[in-house]
């Protein structure tokens, strides 16, 4: 029998998995052509391909057999399969046709979400949303419409991924696997999402799996909680209004593993101020304070929106400077000669501060940030014991 002539999706197999017909409606589950999977092996298509072998070869003649598994669809997103079949042809080599169920298909999980959450869905005062276990959503409710900037009707058939922060999305995943493979049953994460306008909303997200009378996964169920002003708060220096060390560090961290993934290029910067000890003994700890304010309007207003700065402690400040090569160190002079131009109230038009500056390259295959700190901190204090008011390079050990 040709799958061809079925109206549902269908494969023929032969007991080493090689994958010898298909027809056009089990190749849309994967989300592959037929060409594309014909003459292929079962693993290029589900997680555990020994599953249905073993099936095949645990059938008593002409016994049918079924099992459940997870398979994989061409953008690696996993969905639960049901597949069930029977051999029709004792070959050699035999052959066996396979009927395949995906559980997304069919009505089943806006009908389960009627029944069991529609108040406390509805209602709740924190996002929510339903989704297939392609990560699709089927449902949304007010609080997750506000939270995302989107009506329902434009969230449904979107997937999760789609709306999430691209450097959030392989734990997604990575959260998504797991699940489907029983290792976990709920998953709690902080991510990101973005907005139409580009605006980044930080939610705390706690994801599980709604299961029908078998116990099969059917839907994830996501709860999203907003924690984007508590996060601005917690990684903001009281100040200077400047992201503090902790995300500082963060964001280091964040520029060295796409390094790592892609060409390195970027830098970073770290640098403090000459004389601020005296204006702090001379004039009082408000006029240290102005300063340090001061500094810090004058270089946020020089970066570009995707550099970070960050007040590390005390008249130390960092950058992190993605995407620059040899232009970073005259930015640093640009810097040394910005904060020597700066004045201030209580000194009327005498400038006060100077600054010494130390730079570090990103560097092929370096995913630690200590070599990079260290080598800045020793281009910082290089210049430091040549007077201050200047700029320095180093290249991380």
């Amino acid at each position: 029998m040709s799958p061809d002539l079925l109206p549902e999706p269908a494969i023929v197999l032969d007991g080493e998995g090689t994958i010898h017909h298909i027809n056009a409606e089990a190749a849309a589950c994967f989300g592959r052509t037929v060409e594309d999977i014909v003459g292929g092996d079962l693993s290029r298509l589900v997680t555990h391909p020994g599953q249905i072998t073993d099936a095949i070869a645990a059938a008593d003649g002409d016994e049918a057999w079924r099992c459940e598994l997870v398979a994989r669809r061409a953008d690696g997103v996993p969905f639960p399969l049901d597949v069930s079949g029977r051999v029709i042809d004792r070959g050699p080599p035999p052959r066996t046709l396979a009927l395949l169920h995906d559980r997304n298909v069919g009505d089943g999980v806006p009908n389960l979400a009627q029944r069991h959450f529609e108040v406390a869905f509805d209602r709740s005062p924190i996002g929510m949303g339903l989704y297939n276990t392609d990560g699709r959503f089927v449902r949304a409710n007010a609080a997750m419409c506000q939270l995302l900037g989107r009506d329902e009707g434009e969230l449904i058939g979107m997937r999760d991924q789609e709306l999430t922060h691209p450097d959030d999305r392989d734990t997604d995943l990575d959260a998504a696997r797991r699940i489907l493979a029983g290792e976990i049953e709920t998953f709690q994460t902080e991510k990101r999402f973005v907005r139409p306008g580009g605006e980044v909303v930080w939610v705390i997200a706690n994801l599980t799996f709604l299961r029908d009378e078998h116990d099969r996964p059917i839907s994830w169920l996501g709860q999203f909680q907003d924690v984007t002003e508590h996060r601005r708060l917690a990684e903001r220096d009281s100040l200077t209004q400047l992201f503090n060390r902790r995300r500082f560090e963060q964001a280091l961290a964040e520029h060295l593993r796409h390094g790592a993934r892609y060409e390195p290029s970027g830098a970073l910067l770290v640098f403090d101020l000459d004389g601020f000890k005296a204006i702090n003994d001379g004039y009082g700890h408000p006029a240290g304070d102005e300063v340090l304010v001061e500094v810090a309007r004058a270089v946020g207003g020089r970066m570009r929106e995707t550099d970070v700065v960050a007040r590390l402690g005390g008249d130390e400040f960092g950058v992190v400077i993605p995407h620059v090569g040899a232009e970073a160190e005259i930015l640093g002079w640009a810097l040394v000669e910005l904060i020597a131009g700066l004045h201030f109230s209580f000194a009327g038009d005498r400038p006060l501060v100077t600054a010494s500056v130390g730079i570090a390259p990103f560097a092929a295959g370096l995913t630690d940030s200590e070599p990079l700190l260290a080598a800045a901190d020793a281009a910082l204090y290089e210049v430091k014991r040549a007077g201050g008011n200047a700029c320095a390079s180093r290249a991380p050990e």
